[in-house]
Order: C-alpha cells, then sequence, then structure tokens
C-alpha cells in the first residue's frame, strides 16, 4: 500500500557522506563494512525529497551500496549478501556489469529489483 503522505527527512545514521568525504544522498548511513578494497555502504534509504508517491514505500528501508576504488557501484542492493556479490562483480567485470544479478540469481538469493 502506498502512502499518501510525503514522508519526513530520515535523521540519524552515522554520516552521510562517502569514504572520500563527498556527500552521500541517499539516505543515513549506518555502517562501513570494509573488506579487502572496498567497503559496503548501509544506509536507510531516504525518500522524503521526491514527490513521486511511488517511491515513498521505500523510504527508511535498510539498502546497501558498494563504494569501491573510490567510486560507488551506481546501485544499491536489497540484501548484503547481494552487496558483497557487486563487489566482487564490480571489481572484475566494471560498473556496468549484470554479473552480480547473473551469481545472485544462480544462488537464488535475488531480491526484487
Amino acid at each position: 500500500m502506498q502512502s499518501t503522505e510525503k514522508p519526513q527527512r530520515l535523521k540519524g545514521g552515522i554520516s552521510r557522506q562517502y569514504p572520500d568525504g563527498s556527500n552521500f544522498p541517499w539516505g543515513p548511513i549506518d555502517a562501513f563494512h570494509e573488506f579487502g578494497p572496498y567497503t559496503v555502504i548501509e544506509y536507510r534509504r531516504d525518500q522524503s525529497r521526491t514527490d513521486q508517491s511511488e517511491y515513498w514505500s521505500e523510504h527508511g528501508r535498510p539498502m546497501f551500496m558498494v563504494w569501491g576504488d573510490h567510486h560507488f557501484s551506481t546501485r544499491s542492493y536489497y540484501s548484503f549478501d547481494e552487496a558483497v556479490l557487486g563487489a566482487v562483480a564490480l571489481r572484475h567485470d566494471g560498473l556496468n556489469t549484470q554479473a552480480d544479478r547473473f551469481m545472485a540469481r544462480m544462488l537464488g538469493i535475488e531480491t526484487e529489483s
């Protein structure tokens, strides 16, 4: 069910910045999970800036984004496991990879897109 009220900006978290100090616009960051050359950023999606109500249902939802080689992956994941696969795919296949989706599907851990 979609909300009819625009959500309020989320507060809290440990940061609102990428590891390089630039602004992280997607929501408050709750944790940085570091392994090898990559970091998985765990955050809560903040949909308070959009007027498109179809996105409001994801407001506050825990999400994961990969940071590696001084850039982010441009893709958010609904689970930590998928984000780890995203880090591997990013490292070996580059920014526009689809390998993370194929690996998740093969392992049976793919969540909705």
